[in-house]
């Protein structure tokens, strides 16, 4: 399976991974850059400070949640559609 920046509903063959292994590395890349930036020293000239690891710890929770149900209506809809 490619990874495209597509605009239009790609529906693939078969996804024998679950999730596509390209959203994945999207997701995760961009989370671990934005939650690690207020630690860094740039962090001081832009006036950011660093968030409670409760707060982060209920974030990811509440992102990987809904990556998950995503997921998982995306493979409901195109099961519908295949039938």
């Amino acid at each position: 399976m490619k990874c495209t920046n597509n605009a239009s509903i790609e529906r693939p063959r078969h996804n024998t991974h679950g999730m596509n292994p390209c959203l994945l590395n999207m997701y995760s890349g961009a989370g671990s850059c934005d939650s690690y930036f207020p630690y860094t020293q740039l962090a001081g000239i832009v006036n950011f400070q660093p968030l409670p690891g409760s707060f982060l710890l209920v974030l990811g929770f509440i992102v990987g949640l809904y990556i998950f149900t995503a997921e998982l209506a995306k493979k409901v809809f195109y099961k519908r559609i295949k039938n």
